[in-house]
């Protein structure tokens, strides 16, 4: 009798507990699959873009790839060659081809500065493609960790304003005006007496033809 009675208390402990080691393994098998691949989308991936101006890029500063946000600006660095902003890729997962242009541009009304990247080519299927933190993740064909890429020559704001007020100048100049109008006339009075050689000379060749 009392070997019954401590067999059914046994198995009333060992089931439950057998039943919670199987709930615990598979609760660390599932912790173990999921965390390398949650952390490598939030651990991203860094590349340095060389521009030879800053041209307004500071740390902080958004990346943008076809229209969406995908990274900041970590830090901007003065080199022989130009000036290197590090850039964080926020996802992992985000595949950019190497044949990209990578731009400094103006991204609203207020003048803030943003770099934006244009992809000019395709990629094959993502399935064959390493992703930019595996070791044999191919350069040749999308941004890497640790990738240098060369930028676009920025677009400086001041120089364009420069222009403007030069070419508004250059307006409000009367003889300046009057320059311009006398350049424009000889140019018409020229194009057309070339015209009017050219259908002389088309009629020549009509009637030599005719007369044959």
């Amino acid at each position: 009798m009392q070997n019954t009675i401590r067999k059914s208390w046994r198995s009333l402990f060992v089931q439950p507990s057998a039943i919670g080691s199987l709930v615990f393994l598979s609760l660390l098998s599932f912790l173990v699959l999921w965390i390398p691949n949650f952390s490598s989308k939030e651990r991203g991936y860094q590349v340095t873009i060389i521009f030879s101006n800053a041209g307004g890029i500071t740390p902080g500063t958004k990346v943008f790839y076809r229209g969406v946000e995908v990274g900041r600006v970590l830090r901007v660095n003065l080199q022989p060659e130009g000036v290197a902003v590090e850039v964080k890729i926020l996802s992992a997962e985000q595949l950019i081809p190497t044949h990209s242009s990578f731009e400094a541009v103006q991204s609203s009304m207020k003048g803030e500065i943003a770099v934006k990247i244009t992809p000019l080519a395709t990629l094959p299927s993502q399935k064959a493609i390493a992703k930019p933190l595996d070791p044999y993740c191919n350069p040749k064909i999308i941004i890497c960790n640790g990738s240098r890429l060369q930028g676009q020559e920025p677009m400086d704001m001041a120089e364009i304003i420069s222009s403007f007020e030069s070419m508004s100048d250059f307006f409000d100049d009367p003889e300046a005006i009057l320059k311009v109008r006398a350049i424009a006339q000889k140019t018409a009075t020229s194009l057309a007496e070339f015209t009017a050689a050219l259908k002389k000379i088309n009629q020549s060749d009509f009637l030599n033809n005719l007369e044959r």
